[in-house]
């Protein structure tokens, strides 16, 4: 339907804040070799920058009241979580962290995927790409984290339902990844519990829920987006494709390609693929006669 923000080198990674009104996107600095959020006005407003060098900022995931984000930030090592205030006194901008990180294993990597709508518990991935293995949940009263998708087989990409109640996510579990969801309970020592719904059927990769829960989408390995209808806590309809994504399929990239829904679940935001030229590299030969003298 058209663009929003400046053309940029997107690395993949787009997120709709609450309100509709504001987008989230991480772009890639070829001065900094660095990641970074961005924010701009799905509008398609000026954008302006939120985050800067020398730390590496991405996967920008909303607060449930859209005034923070929650975001993988690395500088030495693996990306590990943390939050930004983005409104104070009614205007945007880089705020001091609010915990210098969450309480996590060392070197564990942590790349956000959602925030429940109490404003609880951030999910987040321990992977990326094949890396991905695992879903885990910060406490973000207590800085804890904990797993939560835990087997042999990789589970990511884990996002709430608006009450809380339900979890969709990925799993590989059958032997290629699949859309599930399941029941979610945050009492106690929150944990998944019941039946698992399959909701794709022939593979996907990414998952996002409508703001009433009445619809989920999803992108399978071949750039096509479906919606399938929620017809009763596990129950859903048979996918429907809606359009294929013009240009490279992402899935078993390394680019963190990520989509989002606006809150009535009729448009979609996210970045071109395949579409820019790949950066040039020099190759050099016979390397090793430099070292002799």
């Amino acid at each position: 339907m058209g663009t929003a923000g400046r053309p940029a080198p997107y690395v993949g990674s787009v997120r709709i804040a609450p309100d509709g009104q504001r987008v989230a996107a991480t772009v890639w600095s070829p001065e900094s070799g660095a990641w970074d959020v961005w924010i701009f006005g799905a509008n398609g407003s000026e954008s302006h920058r939120l985050t800067y060098p020398p730390a590496s900022h991405g996967r920008p995931v909303w607060s449930p009241e859209g005034t923070r984000l929650a975001l993988g930030t690395s500088q030495t090592g693996p990306p590990h979580l943390e939050m930004l205030d983005t409104v104070v006194n009614g205007k945007e901008h880089a705020a001091a962290k609010e915990a210098s990180s969450m309480k996590a294993p060392r070197d564990q990597i942590q790349l956000p995927t959602d925030w429940s709508s109490d404003g609880r518990f951030i999910a987040f991935d321990t992977g990326l790409g094949e890396e991905e293995q695992e879903v885990w949940l910060a406490d973000t009263s207590t800085r804890e984290v904990m797993p939560l998708l835990h087997n042999e087989f990789a589970q990511w990409g884990a996002v709430f339902s608006r009450d809380g109640k339900r979890l969709a996510f990925v799993s590989a579990e059958s032997g290629r990844p699949e859309i599930y969801v399941q029941a979610f309970v945050s009492t106690l020592s929150p944990q998944m519990f019941g039946p698992r719904r399959q909701v794709s059927k022939e593979g996907a990769w990414i998952v996002r829920w409508r703001a009433d829960g009445r619809e989920l989408f999803f992108i399978d390995t071949n750039n096509w987006l479906y919606s399938v209808r929620v017809e009763g806590p596990l129950r859903f309809g048979e996918p429907q494709r809606l359009f294929r994504i013009a240009g490279t399929p992402q899935y078993g990239t390394t680019n963190d390609f990520q989509f989002d829904v606006t809150p009535d679940g009729r448009r979609f935001m996210l970045s071109t693929t395949g579409s820019a030229a790949p950066p040039p590299f020099v190759v050099v030969e016979n390397w090793q006669d430099k070292f002799h003298r």
